[in-house]
């Protein structure tokens, strides 16, 4: 991001080695996020972080401990409840959802409350970051879904690999090859494995075929159904829990799922 971002002459060269390690050490956002950019977080910085006001530091607490309850009580209780269903041998279809929604819940709290944690201590130093979940589970669709699910990666991957790929620019095949080599790459961001690279191939094809339901005419008229919304929601958060199966386990056990 930053070399990129200078050599494109859209910020100057930091010139200090310790605001640099600054900026790339950050001890909230290092492990977990959210991913901050060095121009607005290296402004901050430069001008002076002024003792925050209480209301401000107060807010920045009640984050913290939001973040810890998100992944102390909801989190690590439903990884519990996982590793049971993970040692039975026998699981049918009503067992396989249930697993699905668990994981669904774990890593959204276990991520969003690491995102709280970070955005609530620099909170209480008077230090914005950016935001990094806007309800997902409430999206219509999986590219609602992707602009409220780790939104600071979102954009990462959209400025950095769609975009210099050619993003919207090109032809409808060339796009869809550009949404499934940027998705590809944001999977294999979360670790050098292959099912993470699955993982996000399988929602690279869902966006490209949202993309075309969309544009379709039949598409057009579902969304002008009043109803259509509580099923789109129900749709996505299927298609998203599925798709946790492949984030959190080798194909082969996938498959074992889906057969049930």
């Amino acid at each position: 991001h930053y070399l990129t971002d200078v050599y494109h002459g859209k910020g100057d060269p930091v010139r200090n080695p310790f605001k640099f390690a600054l900026f790339c050490i950050f001890f909230p956002s290092l492990v977990s996020g959210p991913i901050k950019r060095f121009q607005p977080f290296l402004a901050q910085v430069e001008e002076g972080l002024p003792r925050p006001p209480a209301s401000k530091a107060l807010l920045g607490l009640a984050q913290v401990l939001l973040g810890f309850f998100k992944k102390l009580v909801i989190a690590d209780n439903a990884t519990m409840v996982i590793h049971l269903l993970e040692k039975r041998t026998d699981l049918t279809f009503g067992p396989v959802c249930l697993l699905m929604a668990l994981l669904s819940v774990r890593i959204l709290f276990d991520f969003s409350g690491y995102s709280d944690i970070a955005i609530g201590l620099g909170k209480m130093i008077g230090l914005d970051l950016p935001a990094n979940f806007n309800f997902p589970y409430i999206a219509r669709n999986i590219t609602e879904f992707w602009r409220r699910w780790h939104m600071s990666l979102s954009s990462w991957i959209r400025d950095y690999i769609y975009i210099p790929l050619g993003g919207n620019r090109v032809g409808l095949a060339r796009k869809f090859i550009n949404l499934m080599v940027t998705m590809f790459v944001c999977g294999l961001w979360h670790g050098a494995s292959w099912h993470f690279g699955l993982w996000g191939m399988y929602h690279g094809a869902g966006l490209a075929l949202h993309n075309l339901w969309e544009k379709s005419g039949t598409g057009q008229k579902w969304a002008s159904w009043p109803y259509s919304r509580f099923l789109d929601v129900a749709a996505t958060n299927v298609f998203v829990a599925y798709g946790w199966l492949l984030f959190f386990y080798p194909m082969d056990q996938v498959v074992k799922f889906t057969r049930h």
